[in-house]
């Protein structure tokens, strides 16, 4: 049964924290949004040595790198490394140029935890729990299979059959690309101490100010309840 302390696994929203950690990168001065992705992700190719050039980091982020909604995410199911997804990235016809359009992407995405990564000098988890997950006191939301399982409390996923639902395993692929998440993703959090709390994490990350400033967004949130 799900109580309090059940965890819960947040599936793509973990784009939103790799989002915040580029967010406060770049307001370091650490990262450059206009840099090329393949200069962060050697083996970043598409069909066209033009299009390979042009893609930049914002483009990662704002899904406009031109490929297929879900470029072969089915290769991530399958067990094929990102790193070599990236590669065979040159033998996809894009839908778009560069720039022109949305097309939501996980294992392109993640290209913006290798640059998280490069410029931190921390792997992605690291980083993320020194700047989010620990100014904000969220102790049990991890970025790996490992830490979901180790919980003990956790939702597993269901599937329906008829009219009965059953459990399915929580595999690893998704865990790969920690940045991006997904169908089976990598970020889990546990509820702390009600409401208003989630409120205030939520707004302290997704305005990127996770070790600052907590007090006046919470002093915030709570002029703004009824």
């Amino acid at each position: 049964p799900v109580d309090a302390d059940t965890v819960f696994r947040i599936a793509s929203l973990s784009k939103g924290f790799a989002g915040t950690l580029a967010a406060m990168a770049v307001q370091d001065g650490k990262l450059d949004l206009s840099t090329r992705a393949i200069s962060v992700a050697p083996q970043f190719r598409l069909r066209s040595a033009r299009d390979t050039e042009t893609v930049t980091l914002e483009d990662v982020l704002s899904h406009r790198t031109g490929l297929p909604p879900y470029a072969y995410d089915n290769l991530l199911e399958a067990g094929t490394p990102p790193g070599e997804i990236l590669a065979k990235y040159k033998g996809v016809r894009p839908i778009c140029g560069v720039h022109d359009c949305f097309s939501y992407q996980n294992t392109a995405f993640n290209v913006i935890a290798t640059a998280i990564e490069q410029v931190s000098g921390r792997s992605y988890e690291a980083e993320l729990r020194a700047r989010i997950l620990d100014p904000l006191g969220m102790t049990a939301t991890s970025v790996t299979r490992r830490g979901l399982t180790e919980t003990g409390n956790w939702a597993r996923p269901h599937r329906r059959r008829g009219q009965d639902w059953y459990a399915v395993p929580v595999t690893e692929p998704y865990y790969r690309v920690p940045a991006a998440g997904g169908a089976l993703p990598p970020m889990v959090t546990r509820p702390v101490t009600g409401p208003r709390h989630h409120l205030v994490a939520h707004r302290q990350a997704t305005i990127g100010v996770a070790d600052r400033d907590a007090d006046a967004v919470r002093s915030q949130i709570d002029a703004e309840a009824p």
